[in-house]
C-alpha cells in the first residue's frame, strides 16, 4: 500500500506543475509554451514521471498489465 501511496504523492506534485502550466497559458497565451519557464515546468513533469511509474509498479494493483505496459509508451 506504501507504494501506491508515495505514488500518488509524486502525481500530485506533477498535477500542481500541470496546473502552473496552464495558468500562465492562459494568462500569457499559447505563445508562452515555447519560453523557456515552461519548458522547464514540462521538463519537471517528464521526470516526475519516473518515480511515479517506479512506485506504482511496485504497488500491488489488480491490473499490473497496465502499470507494466501503458506508462513506458506514454512516458
Amino acid at each position: 500500500m506504501r507504494p501506491l501511496i508515495l505514488g500518488n504523492i509524486v502525481s500530485l506534485i506533477a498535477a500542481f506543475f500541470i496546473l502552473a502550466i496552464l495558468i500562465l497559458l492562459g494568462v500569457y497565451g499559447l505563445n508562452f509554451a515555447f519560453n523557456d519557464v515552461t519548458k522547464l515546468l514540462m521538463w519537471i513533469v517528464w521526470i516526475l514521471a519516473f518515480p511515479a511509474y517506479l512506485e506504482y509498479r511496485r504497488s500491488s494493483l489488480k491490473a499490473p498489465y497496465l502499470i507494466n505496459y501503458l506508462p513506458p509508451i506514454a512516458i
